[in-house]
């Protein structure tokens, strides 16, 4: 799937919605579908780094 703006909200996101009427929770899940072009748009609050 090829969006071309992506959401995340560290309070309010889901990483198990699509994205679509709810914003991504991580950044890392936004990444991750995030294509050459994407803006991704962040909400204030704190983000963690990343575990893999």
């Amino acid at each position: 799937m090829v969006k071309s703006t992506i959401y995340v909200n560290p309070v309010t996101g889901k990483d198990s919605d699509t994205g679509d009427s709810v914003p991504f929770k991580t950044l890392t899940k936004a990444l991750s579908i995030a294509t050459a072009g994407t803006t991704i748009h962040l909400a204030a609050g704190t983000y963690n780094a990343a575990r893999v």
